[in-house]
């Protein structure tokens, strides 16, 4: 991630957890809500006491800095892999893991609004050959159609926490547990028509370790299990955030 992706992906996320940001050159300042001094500012004892006290308590403003070259004793670094970098990332992931989103419609007569789930999920193909993915799947709540590049579909469109003037959302006729089993079948059922070739090479990689393990005559039952699971084909999925998207 280059230095301007990374602060204004710093910037938005600040914005969005309604901290105010104030920049001069190089300087940048961000004045911390409760909720977010609580999180970054490693405080719970000032904060412990303020609650005993029956007292709102005084957030801090956090200095950062997007470069070494500018970092100095009354400022954060703010870099891939810094602590507090890592610290916003966790806290911006499990806060995006659901999302409730409608389409921004411009109109003056009323228009119904169709719910999706959409769900990311990645996929890690795991043996002695070992990637992962990612992989998103729409299905809509009423009339049960599943589209595949979910994200690629709703791109163009824009979208907001707040629905639009003169729209209303239609009730989903299919629950979201359901419309889960749906997506998670169709998907299971899109990776089993492949051929899985990487799988078949760990497979035959494992049974040449596991032969050459019994030629040894070892008696290790730890290194079996190693030889075991590492050459073990597996596919995994993980959920890493999903979302009901109303649009037209």
């Amino acid at each position: 991630m280059n230095h301007p992706s990374l602060k204004q992906l710093i910037y938005d996320y600040f914005n969005l957890n309604h901290c105010s940001i104030h920049t001069e050159g190089e300087k940048t300042t961000v004045h911390l809500t409760k909720e977010m001094d609580q999180l970054l500012m490693n405080r719970p004892f000032y904060w412990h006491y303020q609650d005993m006290m029956k007292q709102e308590g005084i957030p801090l403003q956090l200095d950062l800095s997007f470069s070494p070259l500018n970092r100095t004793n009354n400022n954060s670094l703010i870099q891939l892999g810094s602590d507090l970098f890592m610290k916003i990332y966790a806290d911006a992931i499990e806060k995006g893991r659901f999302t409730n989103l409608y389409q921004i419609i411009q109109t003056d007569k009323q228009t119904a609004l169709y719910p999706w789930l959409i769900i990311t999920v990645k996929i890690t193909y795991k043996g002695d050959y070992h990637e992962e993915n990612m992989h998103s799947l729409a299905i809509n709540l009423i009339k049960g159609t599943i589209i595949d590049h979910a994200f690629n579909h709703f791109s163009n469109d824009e979208w907001s926490n707040q629905i639009s003037d003169y729209c209303y959302v239609l009730t989903p006729l299919i629950r979201i547990e359901n419309g889960y089993q749906r997506i998670m079948k169709c998907l299971t059922e899109q990776l089993s028509y492949k051929k899985h070739i990487w799988a078949r090479y760990a497979y035959e990689n494992q049974q040449k370790h596991l032969a050459y393990f019994d030629s040894m005559d070892k008696n290790d039952e730890t290194e079996l299990e190693n030889i075991k699971a590492n050459y073990q084909p597996s596919i995994i999925y993980k959920i890493v955030n999903c979302g009901i998207f109303h649009c037209s």
